[in-house]
């Protein structure tokens, strides 16, 4: 899967040519089920010192996505693969 992802093409602001924001509504978000006991996404901005971003809804993800809010950043990294970032 890490490969999969760290390939796959994530045009900033651009919601149809995008693997990754897919891949957080359809298998990420409902796997939030098992650990949060809701569909919930998280990203985490402690790096930045801030609150995590909590997405229960894949709406307010693409909004954010469009409005530069979070972006995709596609490629290895050092930690997991392709990161999310805000």
């Amino acid at each position: 899967m890490k490969k999969k992802l760290s390939k796959a093409f994530s045009a900033p602001r651009d919601l149809t040519n995008n693997g990754v924001i897919p891949f957080i509504e359809f298998v990420l978000l409902p796997a939030g089920v098992l650990k949060y006991g809701h569909p919930e996404f998280r990203v985490e901005r402690t790096r930045d010192g801030l609150e995590p971003l909590v997405y229960t809804d894949a709406r307010q993800l693409e909004q954010d996505y469009l409005n530069d809010v979070v972006s995709v950043h596609t490629g290895p990294s050092p930690q997991c693969g392709p990161t999310i970032n805000c």
